[in-house]
């Protein structure tokens, strides 16, 4: 190899570890929250965290206040919050329309800090409606943000490993339109299996979820910059930056998935079945709305919210990881990401993995670099003729 090929390799190395050396010191990384204290913790692998073998007893119909018929007299239920831990996430349900009031993350923290809190990926926020709500058109407009809900078993629920459980909503709307929510959870993924149904005895209408979002992102969040609007509708992706999204836009095809990116997160559905759905997003006051419908009263899909780890999401198909947006050299970018992690495996730093494939790729590429200095070097040889041929003929350029 040339002196220059492997004068050039030492310097990227000693670049690159300088450039780490600075990193680790100036931005250390955050270290691990304690783990939270899990009461009546059971070691046995076939235990169950929360017993939901015995369903409650059918409650009495209940209805919001807005709903109900004058005069019928039907007392208002209490709303309580319903927390579901795993080893990913801790995520908080209100009974108030069955929606998702609050959604952490357990290994990700909303800042370098070491003293950070983890971060908050869905947070309760004046003027925004809590995600996962239920509205339809017909046979008359309803929203379910008024509805409480019942739940069958009653209880947190607390997985780890493979272990899975279900969280059942019911309510009745005053037209004894009984709606349906099930979310069923597993203990080291992800993705959230659910299901929203919406049963009448005569025209039953098709339900829309809705997820939601913050309408105000003038101001850039660092730990989780918001990118916008992102579908695979027809195969085709979608991306409508926050300004597009609010003017309102309307897809309707096969819709793989759908929702809303952020730099690191995703936050959308992936309906099981997307043929002959529609995508509305749109700015309601201060809030952006997504609405995902089919054309039956049953909506059977997968909620992710979660991280944009590229195995992460290919494992919940439908071709999710095409949401992390890799530009117009994706091609090459892609197979670099996998020789990093694989790297990774053995040295534990990133700054290492990337100092390993920077000689990697140097190697590689050594017979190009060595045949380019061999042409430089033929061309210097002959320099002195060329140089005097240009003193010959100064005057006659052709």
């Amino acid at each position: 190899m040339d002196k220059r090929a492997i004068l050039g390799i030492a310097v990227s190395i000693l670049v690159l570890v300088v450039y780490q050396e600075l990193v680790s010191r100036f931005y250390p990384p955050s270290a691990p929250g304690p783990a939270p204290a899990i009461e009546g913790k059971n070691d046995s692998k076939d235990a169950k965290i929360a017993d939901t073998a015995k369903p409650e007893e059918a409650p009495p119909p209940v209805v919001a206040a807005d709903q109900a018929a004058p005069g019928a007299g039907v007392a208002r239920q209490a709303t309580r919050d319903i927390k579901v831990e795993t080893e990913n996430f801790i995520a908080v349900f209100t009974t108030q329309g069955a929606r998702l009031k609050s959604f952490k993350f357990k290994k990700y923290r909303a800042s370098a800090g070491e003293s950070s809190p983890p971060f908050e990926m869905i947070q309760s926020t004046p003027g925004v409606p809590l995600p996962l709500g239920v509205r339809w058109e017909s046979p008359a407009a309803f929203d379910d943000g008024g509805l409480v809900y019942s739940v069958q078993g009653g209880g947190d629920l607390q997985l780890t490993g493979d272990s899975k459980e279900t969280l059942v909503f019911r309510g009745q709307t005053a037209d004894g339109t009984v709606v349906t929510k099930s979310f069923t959870f597993s203990g080291a993924l992800y993705p959230i299996e659910m299901e929203i149904s919406a049963k009448a005895a005569s025209g039953a209408p098709i339900p829309a979820v809705v997820i939601t979002a913050k309408a105000d992102h003038t101001l850039p969040n660092h730990d989780a910059p918001f990118e916008g609007f992102i579908a695979l509708i027809d195969n085709k992706i979608k991306r409508e930056a926050h300004d597009a999204a609010a003017q309102g836009l309307e897809f309707s095809g096969n819709v793989s998935w759908a929702g809303f990116g952020y730099t690191y997160f995703f936050f959308g559905l992936v309906p099981d079945d997307g043929a002959g759905h529609k995508a509305a997003v749109r700015q309601d006051g201060t809030a952006l709305v997504l609405a995902i419908n089919g054309s039956t009263g049953t909506e059977r899909a997968t909620l992710f919210i979660g991280p944009k780890e590229l195995d992460t999401l290919k494992a919940v198909g439908k071709g999710l990881e095409r949401a992390i947006d890799f530009g117009y050299f994706g091609f090459v970018s892609i197979p670099f990401l996998y020789v990093l992690h694989f790297f990774h495996r053995f040295t534990g730093s990133y700054g290492l993995d990337i100092i390993v494939l920077t000689v990697l790729i140097k190697l590689l590429m050594a017979p190009l670099t060595h045949k380019s200095f061999v042409s430089m070097k033929q061309m210097q040889k002959l320099q002195p003729q060329m140089e005097k041929l240009k003193e010959k003929y100064a005057g006659d350029k052709e």
